[in-house]
């Protein structure tokens, strides 16, 4: 009798959580240009990511059903994906904001190459399975969530952009997750979810001893691109 290795395919929709502590972790901020006028006006957007969870994805598993080792060739696919909130994100350039973004954790560091947050490019690697075994092939995912403000430069002064009455700051937000780079070989399937805990990073407060101006009183080119994200000062 002639054994067959068998190759089984896994629907990429199977994860595995690894639940983030605290919840809601502050991994980066920073301020991107919406646009600069020198001289004129400059609208800045300040952007906070927070790793909301990790999953391990699985890709495929491979049932290798004879007595020798199989070779097999897996790709993957790593690229930044804006899953809510597109408008905002592709008005403020959003993906700047992860470049070179490091996440610490408990056990690991894991620092985005630009592959990962800017573009899409698919990996190949290669991978084997021993004798009379199983091998999983799982993608690790970062999901996040974006919380965004305005700073306007006009008028020779730093303001933050607030709503209609001006009680309030005017917020953005944007979910979005990362396939990586990391991928993890077990021949033992993962299951359940795993608590890790996630360093909180030192950040700069940009809205220090700045003011919030009422949407209405900003400027027109202020107010219009604000609008074409879907931000009216409500």
């Amino acid at each position: 009798m002639v054994s067959i290795a068998c190759r089984v395919r896994q629907p990429r929709r199977l994860t595995i959580v690894i639940v983030v502590f605290p919840t809601r972790v502050l991994v980066s901020r920073s301020r991107e240009t919406v646009y600069a006028s020198p001289g004129d006006q400059s609208l800045y957007a300040v952007v906070t990511n927070y790793l909301v969870q990790i999953q391990n994805n699985r890709l495929v598993s491979w049932d290798n059903n004879t007595d020798g080792t199989q070779k097999y060739k897996q790709e993957y696919t790593t690229e930044l994906k804006v899953t809510s909130g597109s408008e905002v994100s592709k008005s403020i350039g959003l993906s700047a904001a992860f470049k070179g973004l490091t996440i610490s954790t408990e056990y690991s560091q894991k620092t985005f190459s630009t592959t990962e947050t800017t573009t899409s490019k698919t990996e190949t690697t290669e991978v084997e399975v021993p004798p009379r075994s199983e091998l999983f092939f799982y993608q690790r995912q970062y999901v996040l969530r974006s919380d965004v403000y305005f700073i306007l430069d006009a008028w020779n002064e730093l303001s933050i952009v607030g709503s209609v009455g001006g009680h309030k700051v005017l917020h953005a937000q944007c979910d979005v997750v990362i396939d990586s780079d990391d991928y993890i070989t077990t021949e033992t399937e993962l299951k359940g979810e795993t608590e890790i805990k996630v360093d909180a990073a030192s950040v700069t407060n940009f809205a220090e001893g700045l003011k919030i101006r009422k949407f209405g009183n900003y400027t027109e080119r202020a107010k219009n691109t604000l609008r074409a994200m879907g931000l009216n000062g409500q």
